[in-house]
């Protein structure tokens, strides 16, 4: 009988212990070792940061470069407003939000992009794969690809402060694209293509604008030591693009752990 209530003493011990691990495992958020989320970049919550530095987070680098007031390359984010704001002054908070669907975006920290040239480069210490990552659209810019300059609501005027843009149509076949490069050392091992707007069909359903973060699988480029995206619109004057080229990238799932 003894023998028996110490058996029973010693299970509850052993169910009380991994009662306590399990709880204190799940009071924080679980990472993957093949996932690249950005959460251990410090940033206030509802804020964005332009860094005058290079971003660095585990085996990868991503560029960023200032000149002035003006940026290109990578910026740090986590704003989610969905609205059109009233005044140009306000534009931050379209141009560094994601427009993530019917929901406001609560997945933390994210990466706004902002190509120009070969700016917006990520390295990487070793040759990776990358297996996907996630993209959407910002605010601003699914506000201009839905609506060109502006629309109403409830009657009133509202302007997406987008310059020199027209509303894509079906007559003039508009696209708005993603483009991403690998390179391995000197070599390029390929690119991928992702539309963000297609007006190409004169089928209004087969037409569409992306408002959400998307799977993009960057598989086929194998083995890269740099991604570099560029950002590509049929709305050009003079081979200039008028859509405004800032976009939201996170969750790079590599096929190797990276932490």
């Amino acid at each position: 009988m003894r023998n028996e209530i110490f058996l029973l003493y010693i299970l509850l011990l052993l169910l009380t212990a991994c009662s306590k691990r399990n709880e204190n495992a799940n009071t924080g958020p679980f990472f993957y070792p093949t996932d690249m989320l950005f959460e251990d970049l410090p940033l206030d919550r509802f804020s964005h940061k332009i860094p005058d530095q290079p971003i660095k987070t585990g085996p990868a680098t991503f560029k960023t470069v200032k000149n002035g007031s003006d940026w290109t390359g990578f910026a740090l984010s986590n704003r989610n407003h969905r609205n059109f704001v009233a005044l140009a002054s306000s534009l931050d908070s379209t141009m560094f939000s994601v427009y993530s669907g019917s929901m406001p975006h609560a997945g933390g920290n994210f990466l706004v992009v902002h190509p120009s040239g070969d700016d917006a480069t990520i390295s990487f210490d070793k040759p990776l794969t990358v297996e996907k990552f996630l993209l959407a659209p910002t605010t601003f810019l699914w506000q201009t690809m839905m609506y060109g300059l502006g629309t109403t609501q409830a009657g009133k005027p509202v302007k997406t402060w987008a310059t020199g843009v027209r509303t894509l149509s079906t007559i003039k076949k508009d696209y708005v694209k993603v483009i991403i490069k690998g390179m391995n050392g000197s070599k390029l091992t390929g690119e991928v293509s992702f539309l963000l707007a297609d007006r190409w069909s004169d089928d209004s359903k087969r037409n569409f604008t992306v408002g959400d973060w998307m799977p993009v699988s960057l598989e086929s480029l194998g083995a890269v030591t740099s991604l570099t995206f560029y950002f590509d619109s049929s709305d050009k004057t003079n081979d200039v693009v008028n859509t405004p080229a800032y976009f939201c990238i996170d969750g790079l799932r590599f096929k190797e752990n990276i932490y």
